[in-house]
């Protein structure tokens, strides 16, 4: 099916979903794991083996091969030299590319998990319940809730929506924010950036909020069939192993001088001191050759390349284990080049985290750090809670925020003052509508219930908000 030109009803037929009771969590896993099989099946990645052997044929093991040969020739000829030298030489070669290809592998997957998402939390409606599971989780017909601050990790139909605008600059290469429209049925051929009942992974939620119901997941998602075809010009080599590589011809180049000379004087080494009753000459020669190969690959360049790449692969591991976000392996060579960063303080150098700090009400201040709240105090941050998004956790007695900074330590400040955080308060006075904040109206506008009756609650710019007084506010704000 065609998901951005079909109603949302039969988006949601074709899904085997319910719009009120989501998925069943069995079907979800179920479905989940089948797409994951299928992409396991998918990928036929060469295996460790074969990767072995592709370094047992580079050049470096040429001139080894060439040796072996030789020597088992001479052996079955001659009769010269025995059959245990070059035998131990190949199966330390194959030690060594065994050893290389396993820590290639291994850098390998370090630098390549950078271009995987970051796995972030989102509500989803499962058995009837609105909980928050990991991305990586969800299923298609999984129905989802997204809002401002929500990065989108699956491709989704909107079902309803409320002034939601969407970057999709990693999806489409759009500057521009696209404003959504869940009623809107588009036809059939509709490039990616006009589709505005859908959402899409690698996107993130400006404003506004909405439900959908997820269509494609994980390597069936638009941004990921985009990778794919651009997967050729994907490099994950970095700069510092083409310099290596230059180095290596160099130093191959003055090594067959070098190896040169050291077979001749192990030749003649031998020739003196060595105890050959028969063929003197080629008993010296063979031996030289092994211990000259044995140099050529103990001295190769192909383990200082691996070793280089490791230490910047085990650098990017620890720094993400550090919470640090490398987006691009290239960026750690550049790091060290860096002399000056200029950044704006704002989430950068700070935890993009607030404190409410003061609550004021008819003419009146108390400064919550401090005083005790009570009264009118209380019920004004209750309805300053109601009338916000987002969401707030303690986790071993840290406090984990997921939404704007503004909504969430307003949320912060109930949950410490009051014992009420957003659940228990949209319980007891539950939100008929709501509009969200945006850039424009700088109001958000919330409709609950509170002891039966409907009341509305504005939060916003004081500028915005003194407009819509029927009252002098003059006095209060002065």
């Amino acid at each position: 099916m065609i998901w951005h030109s079909n109603d949302i009803e039969s988006v949601v037929n074709e899904l085997g979903t319910s719009v009120t009771t989501g998925l069943n969590s069995s079907i979800a896993k179920e479905r989940l794991d089948k797409i994951n099989s299928k992409i396991k099946q998918k990928e036929k990645s060469s295996s460790f083996i074969r990767y072995t052997l592709n370094e047992l044929k580079s050049n470096n093991y040429y001139f080894l091969y060439g040796v072996i040969i030789i020597t088992i020739i001479f052996h079955f000829v001659f009769r010269v030299s025995n059959l245990f030298a070059p035998i131990t030489l190949l199966i330390l070669a194959v030690i060594k590319a065994f050893s290389v290809n396993f820590v290639r592998a291994l850098c390998n997957k370090n630098i390549k998990s950078l271009q995987i998402n970051t796995i972030s939390k989102i509500k989803v409606l499962r058995d009837s319940e609105v909980i928050e599971v990991d991305s990586n989780l969800l299923a298609p017909g999984d129905i989802i809730y997204v809002e401002e601050g929500n990065f989108v990790p699956v491709d989704a139909r909107l079902i309803r929506e409320s002034n939601l605008h969407c970057d999709e600059f990693a999806v489409t290469g759009e500057t521009v924010p696209t404003q959504k429209d869940s009623t809107a049925l588009l036809e059939e051929i509709t490039e990616i950036p006009e589709r505005k009942n859908m959402i899409y992974a690698g996107s993130h939620v400006l404003s506004g909020n909405g439900i959908a119901v997820v269509t494609e997941i994980l390597d069936y998602t638009e941004i990921y069939k985009n990778k794919k075809i651009n997967e050729a010009d994907i490099d994950t080599s970095l700069n510092i192993e083409a310099k290596l590589g230059g180095l290596n011809k160099l130093i191959s180049v003055s090594s067959v001088g070098i190896f040169a000379l050291v077979f001749i004087i192990a030749t003649v080494s031998q020739m003196v001191w060595g105890n050959f009753s028969e063929h003197p000459f080629l008993n010296s020669a063979i031996s030289a050759l092994l211990l000259t190969s044995s140099l050529s690959v103990a001295f190769s360049m192909t383990a200082p390349k691996v070793i280089t790449k490791a230490a910047i692969s085990f650098g990017i591991d620890k720094m993400k284990n550090s919470g640090i976000l490398i987006s691009n392996a290239k960026t750690i060579e550049k790091i060290a080049n860096l002399q000056v960063i200029c950044a704006d303080k704002t989430g950068t150098f700070t935890q993009s985290k607030m404190q409410l700090t003061k609550l004021y009400s008819g003419g009146n201040m108390v400064n919550v750090t401090t005083d005790v709240i009570g009264g009118e105090y209380k019920m004004l941050l209750r309805l300053a809670t109601l009338c916000c998004d987002g969401e707030v956790e303690i986790v071993k007695g840290v406090s984990i925020r997921h939404g704007d900074a503004t909504q969430t330590a307003i949320i912060a400040a109930s949950m410490e003052h009051l014992g009420l955080g957003k659940y228990e308060l949209d319980n007891m006075y539950p939100r008929m509508a709501s509009i969200p904040f945006n850039s424009e109206r700088k109001l958000m506008t919330s409709v609950n219930v509170i002891d039966g009756v409907n009341y509305v609650i504005v939060r916003g710019s004081l500028d915005k908000l003194t407009e819509k007084c029927t009252n002098d506010c003059t006095d209060y704000i002065n």
